[in-house]
């Protein structure tokens, strides 16, 4: 754990992150009881990894 630090906060001193930490997903999770064709029906989630 204590590497994992280390290398987090040098990637936060320098700015600099591996390009595969930037990447995300956005997927949506529909409401229930509401019309599905309407975007306001759904909920954003981001999954990152």
């Amino acid at each position: 754990l204590h590497h994992l630090v280390n290398l987090l906060n040098r990637c936060f001193q320098l700015g600099c992150f591996p390009d595969p930490w930037k990447v995300e997903k956005l997927v949506t999770i529909p409401k229930p009881g509401v019309d599905p064709h309407t975007i306001t029906a759904h909920r954003p989630i981001t999954l990152a990894s």
